[in-house]
């Protein structure tokens, strides 16, 4: 076990460096992370030391009180009945809603739920049959109907009742009618609402027109809610392009074996139940006769649409040697002699792949050169240039930069002001262990990086402070891969964002094959957020605890919200600068108790629109054009 004790030393020198790092943060960490499972091989031994450095500590960061310019007011106001609807605004709240006495015989257009209260935010008490007769009684500020029902009173969106009894038949005609909903106050007063909705894309979560068409309307109850600013999207102003989300596959060394058929589905798939993944990174053996066990998870990513991208660790012995690093400690490198040997095996691979019907997208050389001691190989920021500039020619496909651990812009910027290495260099990719949240943007890369895409391609992210860092379906945990997904794409720019191990219980997806809460909250962003969405500006901290992203494609807005508070929040949306008219709005939750929940039909008027945010909550917006 000399690997062991390497690591060993490792760690003890990972752990100074965090300390270093952690400095600039005001969040609290366990002193030692540990874990649980046995370690059983030295492949066990590199996948702990490596987890054991992805400490809370080094991956936050407190936002400033000078962030947040609300000032937060409980909203408890009881709802009355009142011969006029009043209104509230999501940053007033100061009621929940008042109703209008009528009476009227009405007819339920299609099969709809009945509620206890005028939204979608209070319980099913029963249902109406297309065409069954009701007594309308009221109509509440929501823009709902109040009805006699079973004995008592009930409530019906107003979009589902007619007065006119409908023929009832099995086919569905296309009608639309006007949207009125006002939500500039955040609370709806409708008249009217759209009866059809368009299908959502198939870079969204799967739903069918008919789902779409019977949605109730969804509008906010803001009773026992938080007042936060307003969140503004300026769909004009563009950030960086997403390529694609994804991880890691790596089977020789994951103690889980390889992805079964059935999870390459969920996983690449983004059917309901899918993860949506779109990128796989994959390992480059120094041992030819293990590339075999590469194939059939990468085809089936590479079928799908994915891209697949390769790394190495290390390489056949008789292109290395040993030497004494700047530790003093032994270690392996590439002998400068075998370069061109070394480039020839890489591109090996990539022909091996393509004879296996999967085009390799991008290589890295070099997984963590900077990481010391690693047992793997290292490589000084000269030897880097050395291989760019006059070996890399060989490889025939897009070169990536070696993925330090750290973001290391030592390495990078010498690739930056060289301008030979950078004509070379397609993909910058890094890893974030232990990075400060205040080191992920990179001036340099936005100066002379024009036309190079930035990668985050490996991260294990347990921001959390129960001590179960190693559960992926630990909340406290989980919705911390979320923040850590927000501020990858919005401080670093990063255009794509990879995890380690796929499959792994502190993984997206687990041993088990089910999906984790890890990986829904990655599949918050994976599923919705496309390759060739485009970031665009958002309000970012609205409240305390509250973090926004938005991205737009043809036709879309996608915006993700992270609720990281106990705060129930009333949020208002205002959107500026957007290409198309709103048709149809729809969101999807996940926290400690539902995964992907979604909700259709979220009421709008002209380009603004409300919603509830839940406490300790992830919530993505997909807004579609008709």
């Amino acid at each position: 076990m000399k690997i062991y004790n390497r690591f060993v030393a490792l760690l003890t020198a990972v752990v100074l460096t965090v300390t270093m790092f952690a400095g600039c943060a005001n969040t609290a960490s366990d002193d030692t992370v540990t874990e649980p499972a046995t370690v059983t091989s030295d492949a066990e031994v590199i996948e702990e030391i490596t987890e054991a450095t992805t400490t809370e500590e080094v991956t936050t960061e407190v936002t400033t009180t000078s962030e947040v310019t609300t000032t937060t007011e409980a909203t408890t106001a009881p709802a009355t009945t009142a011969t006029t609807a009043t209104v509230a605004t999501a940053e007033e709240t100061t009621a929940a809603y008042t109703v209008e006495e009528m009476s009227a015989v009405m007819y339920a257009k299609s099969s709809v739920n009945v509620r206890s209260g005028p939204s979608t935010d209070y319980d099913r008490i029963g249902h109406l049959d297309e065409g069954e007769e009701v007594t309308v009684t009221g109509l509440a500020s929501t823009g709902w109907y109040r009805i006699s029902f079973e004995g008592g009173e009930g409530y019906v969106s107003n979009n589902y009742l007619v007065s006119e009894k409908p023929v009832v038949t099995t086919t569905v005609t296309t009608t639309t009618a006007a949207t009125t909903t006002d939500t500039t106050t955040a609370t709806t007063v409708a008249t009217t609402a759209a009866t059809t909705a368009a299908t959502t894309a198939s870079t969204a979560a799967s739903t069918s027109s008919d789902d779409i068409r019977d949605d109730e309307l969804y509008t906010p109850n803001y009773t026992g809610t938080t007042s936060s600013k307003t969140i503004t999207i300026s769909a004009g102003t563009e950030y960086q392009t997403i390529i694609g989300f994804g991880g890691m596959n790596y089977p020789s060394w994951n103690a889980a074996g390889d992805l079964t058929a059935s999870e390459r589905e969920t996983v690449f798939g983004n059917d309901e139940d899918d993860l949506g993944f779109t990128i796989l990174r994959i390992h480059i053996d120094e041992n030819k006769s293990n590339w075999s066990k590469e194939v059939a998870t990468a085809k089936a990513a590479y079928d799908s649409g994915a891209l697949v991208v390769a790394s190495v660790w290390n390489a056949p012995s008789s292109m290395t040697e040993t030497f004494k690093n700047s530790s003093g400690s032994e270690a392996k490198r590439v002998k400068a002699s075998a370069y061109a040997d070394f480039a020839e095996y890489i591109n090996d691979f990539v022909e091996y792949m393509e004879g296996k019907g999967i085009e390799i997208y991008a290589v890295s050389f070099s997984n963590e050169p900077d990481l010391v001691n690693s047992g793997w190989l290292e490589w000084t920021a000269d030897e880097i240039i050395d291989f760019i500039v006059n070996y890399s020619d060989a490889i025939d496909c897009k070169l990536m930069t070696p993925e330090t651990f750290q973001y290391s812009k030592t390495i990078y910027d010498k690739i930056l002001n060289n301008k030979s290495a950078l004509s070379r260099i397609d993909i910058f990719a890094t890893h974030l262990y232990g990075t400060a949240l205040s080191n992920y943007k990179y001036a340099l890369f936005e100066s002379k990086g024009t036309g190079k895409e930035l990668w985050m391609t490996e991260i294990i992210e347990p921001s959390g402070s129960n001590g179960n860092q190693y559960d992926a379906n630990d909340w406290d945990y989980a919705i911390g891969v979320a923040e850590n997904i927000h501020n990858s794409l919005v401080k670093g720019n990063f255009q794509a964002y990879l995890w380690w191990y796929i499959k792994r219980y502190y993984g997206p997806l687990g041993e088990d094959g089910e999906i984790t809460k890890r990986g829904y909250c990655m599949a918050q962003y994976s599923k919705f957020v496309r390759p060739g969405y485009v970031r665009v500006a958002a309000t970012e901290t609205p409240a305390t605890g509250v973090s926004v992203s938005a991205y737009k494609d043809d036709g879309k807005l996608v915006i993700v919200v992270i609720n990281d508070s106990s705060n129930k929040y009333a949020q208002t949306f205002n959107i500026n600068g957007l290409d198309f008219d709103i048709g149809y709005i729809e969101a999807y939750t996940t926290d400690e108790n539902v995964s992907l929940e979604r909700t259709g039909n979220v009421s709008y008027s002209g380009n603004s629109f409300g919603y509830v945010l839940g406490a300790y909550s992830v919530t993505t917006f997909v807004i579609s054009e008709y």
